[in-house]
């Protein structure tokens, strides 16, 4: 794939990734902020607003918040630059590989929007479970980052599994084209046997 045509995917991607956490973290902070949230599905499902300075579902948020800043802004902005580097630098990935990968960069990129606009913190307001069973409070970003995650991960799969088949199938034909020790010893008393019939005749 042609390198403008790989920068216009991601340049898509990144775009539409990123508008969409955005807009539904206005919509959170507008519709849930100061409230109880919402819950659907017996409370499998929550809608509840909330303020993560820590990493995907909270980690590191108890951390100094100096360390905080050099972690989850300096170093996650560097890994997402090299990350794009990477990405766009792949000649042989297809434009669904490129998306998947700029899932997880503009996913990333987004909660580093959050963290360096609103103070070191990020909104989420998606919580998972059954009773006590629960995940942490998540974000749409968070979901992209994942999805990309997985996404690249299946298709890394097909690929190799694509390479081995390819691989088999060449060995295959190769056998086929050898030809048999058992024949090719045979080759020569047939032809010797089939001169001396005709210098009798």
């Amino acid at each position: 794939m042609k390198i403008s045509t790989r920068i216009v995917v991601a340049g898509a991607t990144l775009l539409t990734a990123v508008t969409v956490d955005q807009i539904t973290k206005i919509i959170a902070r507008k519709e849930l902020y100061l409230t109880q949230g919402h819950s659907y599905l017996g409370d499998t499902f929550r809608f509840q607003y909330a303020e993560n300075s820590g990493a995907f579902l909270g980690m590191g948020a108890n951390l100094p918040p100096m360390l905080r800043y050099a972690v989850f802004n300096l170093s996650v902005a560097f890994f997402l630059a090299l990350f794009l580097f990477y990405v766009l630098s792949r000649k042989n990935w297809n434009s669904l590989q490129i998306t998947a990968g700029c899932m997880v960069i503009g996913g990333g990129l987004s909660n580093l929007i959050d963290r360096f606009y609103r103070g070191g913190y990020v909104i989420d307001f998606m919580n998972m479970g059954i009773g006590s069973l629960r995940t942490g409070i998540f974000n749409v970003a968070d979901m992209l980052i994942l999805a990309g995650v997985g996404w690249m991960l299946i298709m890394d799969g097909f690929s190799n599994s694509n390479k081995s088949n390819s691989s088999v199938t060449d060995m295959n034909i190769k056998t086929q084209e050898m030809p048999n020790p058992e024949t090719a010893k045979l080759e020569p008393i047939n032809s010797e046997l089939k001169n001396s019939e005709l210098e009798k005749n």
